[in-house]
């Protein structure tokens, strides 16, 4: 039952146990060590642009990723059909993530970041992973999500969703 959804956001194991999502809240230094002298978060009243955003949510990703142990590979790594935000490695597992960062100071109410990676966006990483396991060596292939929101209260809550959709099944 491998990839219940990023909804569920949990994966079950041979020994019937269940992975859950990783929920990690942390505050705004966190973020300033993690991206490192001259990268600053966002300024109090200070809307961020959507790359910037995205920059930064990739960033503190590529550290938490990295935190947990993991081997970042590749960043925004790009064939003809697309990108894939972060290539990283578990194990022996090689790992496509896909990173959806949001600016909670910039709406009323909060939304899941990760509900943005839909049936359309899980397909299309299907297909890279194809493009990508087709010139690397690859093993074996998982999908996770990072979700990171910048709070109202200028703290970074970071979502991390191991096998977070099931890859080709045929």
């Amino acid at each position: 039952m491998a990839g219940t959804g990023i909804v569920s956001a949990a994966r079950a194991k041979g020994n019937g146990g269940c992975e859950l999502a990783h929920d990690l809240y942390r505050d705004a230094d966190w973020c300033r060590e993690a991206l490192g002298p001259g990268q600053v978060l966002a300024t109090r009243g200070r809307r961020l642009a959507a790359k910037e955003l995205g920059r930064l949510g990739e960033d503190c990703a590529a550290r938490l990723l990295e935190d947990l142990g993991y081997a970042v590979v590749e960043r925004n790594w790009r064939c003809p059909a697309g990108e894939v935000d972060i290539v990283a490695e578990d194990g022996d597992e090689t790992v496509l993530v896909e990173v959806k960062s949001r600016d909670e100071r910039a709406r009323r109410g909060t939304v899941a970041p990760e509900l943005a990676v839909d049936g359309a966006k899980q397909e299309k990483y299907r297909h890279l992973a194809r493009v990508y396991a087709a010139g690397h060596d690859v093993a074996g292939l998982r999908f996770d999500v990072v979700a990171v929101s910048l709070r109202q209260d200028g703290g970074v809550w970071i979502r991390h969703i191991p096998n977070a959709f099931a890859g080709d099944e045929r």
